[in-house]
């Protein structure tokens, strides 16, 4: 009786059809990971943006404009503002808005909303 040896053209091509689901899989948990990454990067550099923003209307209060309402001398005046900026940060556009409210009456105290949107990932 002859002994066999090698693989049959069947054995071969089932042995190819299951290492490419595994492969397929693999590769589908990496391109998830990335599109997980890359919505990370987006929200963290959203969140610096806005802290940067913050910053420079922290820097605006000043006792003498505190109670000037007129938004070009006092950037934190009661209202709801469209600033149209527009901040760019490892090539992702970032449109800034904000909202400056009386956080209670007769305190003097101002709540301020930003809002930062991004462009989703396709």
């Amino acid at each position: 009786m002859r002994k066999k040896r090698g693989f049959s053209l069947l054995e071969v091509l089932i042995g190819v059809f299951i290492i490419s689901i595994a492969f397929s899989g693999i590769i589908s948990v990496f391109i998830g990971s990335r599109k997980y990454v890359l919505r990370s990067q987006k929200r963290l550099g959203s969140a610096n943006v806005a802290r940067d923003f913050i910053e420079s209307l922290r820097n605006s209060v000043k006792a003498s404009t505190w109670d000037n309402t007129d938004i070009a001398s006092n950037p934190l005046a009661p209202g709801a503002y469209n600033t149209s900026n527009t901040v760019t940060l490892e090539g992702v556009q970032y449109d800034v808005n904000y909202s400056v409210s009386s956080a209670e009456t007769g305190s003097g105290n101002r709540a301020v909303k930003i809002t930062i949107s991004y462009p989703e990932l396709q």
